[in-house]
């Protein structure tokens, strides 16, 4: 493992149901984890046309050190890196308890 690679903050995010002012249900965000991370941006971007409206896909592939607070981690979190939010789509852990590679999606 390269650890000069995981010189990215990243911050982890839990979703916690609320309510607002009207009493209706509301989905918010808090910070759960601060992590150093590698990121890999993928190649396959893409746009689609759905429901008349453009829909663009870009998949970004963060890995992380494994540790207690990262072992966690599921698709109802999510990860917040340089002003954009990053919904996770899915969490593979490489080798034995050394790395976890979480797959995102980039929200717009």
């Amino acid at each position: 493992m390269n650890i000069g690679a995981f010189y990215n903050r990243i911050t982890v995010q839990n979703s916690v149901q609320g309510a607002n002012a009207y009493g209706e249900r509301e989905l918010t965000y808090s910070d759960y984890a601060t992590l150093w991370a590698d990121i890999k941006y993928t190649s396959n971007a893409k746009e689609d046309v759905n429901g008349e409206q453009f829909v663009s896909e870009q998949k970004v592939i963060f890995i992380v050190r494994y540790s207690f607070n990262a072992k966690q981690i599921d698709n109802k979190y999510r990860i917040s890196f340089d002003g954009k939010k990053y919904e996770i789509t899915g969490v593979q852990y490489i080798g034995r308890q050394d790395r976890i590679q979480i797959i995102t999606n980039l929200i717009e």
